[in-house]
């Protein structure tokens, strides 16, 4: 309890913050991927994610440099696919946005090419 108020921190299906019904801040970033000495073309984010009606911005960050990706809306799942082709030697991801509902995220990709061959090698940021 808190100021003679009991309360009640993780409430099971709560979509808004108190009886403000105002949206709650959302902020998840996956752990770093190492992506080796030499640097990799980050060619592409993959995110599987059911957004529920919810706005969601993903911002990867590439050597400490963060790169904002456009936003994604949608009312069920989808894949989405962001083009980056940029290079690096580390890969994160962020999700932020305000939400007044579940969302639930599936998995995020990055499709890299390191140059030692053509083949893809597509590494799991989250799986």
């Amino acid at each position: 309890s808190s100021g003679g108020e009991l309360l009640e921190l993780e409430k099971v299906g709560t979509l808004r913050d108190k009886a403000a019904l105002t949206p709650i801040p959302f902020a998840v970033e996956f752990p770093g991927v190492f992506l080796g000495f030499n640097q990799a073309i980050i060619r592409m984010i993959l995110i599987d994610i059911n957004l529920n009606n919810q706005l969601v911005t993903p911002t990867i960050i590439v050597d400490e440099t963060e790169i904002i990706l456009p936003n994604m809306f949608s009312a069920g799942r989808i894949k989405a696919e962001f083009p980056v082709g940029r290079s690096g030697r580390s890969i994160s991801l962020r999700l932020t946005g305000s939400l007044t509902n579940q969302v639930e995220i599936f998995a995020a990709d990055a499709d890299l090419y390191q140059g030692m061959s053509d083949r893809d090698d597509p590494r799991a940021i989250i799986s």
